[in-house]
């Protein structure tokens, strides 16, 4: 699936042929680009196999600021593993403990999620990413209760197998126990585990 999967999707709910390339000029390709980016985002900010980490991260030499890449939804140091407790604000590590950004602790390790592109989720992501984001177009650009009964019916079924997946991912890797990630955690630095911190899960 691709992002002309889904916006060709949110076009036959209005009744609308496919299109063959994203057409700018089309009146609802816009829209469902900006319906998909959102629930895209909306999605993986819950934390998944597929898009959390572990980092190790420094703080910079002068200003002592640990900035989170552009890429990141959200990051909180490891509680267990830190010496105070790390939460993001903007686009900087804030230290909760000690009220300031300027961070004394070197190297910190820290919990991410990351925002994946659509196209590159595991299928069982872009399915659900998919079909919520048509949801959210049809109730807004046709709202025809017939229609957005059936297409809720398809989201949920879509979100039920994401969290399948995910607790099939979570419970099959053993990379995944607390043990492990931890120690993991403790001898990369400066590098990405790729791991979900112990406890994240489907809310």
């Amino acid at each position: 699936m691709d992002e002309l999967d889904v916006i060709n999707e949110m076009l036959a709910t209005m009744g609308e042929a496919p299109l063959n390339q994203l057409d700018e000029d089309h009146p609802y390709v816009a829209a469902g680009r900006r319906f998909l980016a959102s629930t895209n985002r909306k999605v993986q900010s819950r934390g998944w196999w597929f898009n959390t980490e572990i980092l190790t991260m420094v703080p910079d030499a002068t200003s002592k600021f640990i900035y989170v890449p552009e890429d990141v939804i959200s990051a909180e140091g490891v509680r267990n593993l830190c010496a105070a407790r790390y939460t993001q604000r903007g686009r900087r590590l804030y230290d909760v403990t000690n009220g300031t950004f300027e961070i004394q602790e070197s190297p910190v390790p820290v919990m991410i999620i990351r925002e994946i592109p659509f196209e590159e989720v595991p299928p069982t992501a872009q399915d659900a990413i998919g079909q919520n984001a048509v949801l959210r177009f049809q109730k807004n650009y046709d709202a025809d209760p017939q229609k957005t009964s059936e297409q809720t019916s398809d989201a949920a079924d879509a979100m039920i197998l994401l969290k399948s997946e995910h607790t099939r991912q979570m419970k099959t890797n053993l990379i995944y126990r607390t043990t492990v990630g931890a120690k993991l955690a403790a001898v990369t630095p400066y590098g990405s585990a790729r791991l979900p911190y112990p406890g994240i899960g489907v809310k």
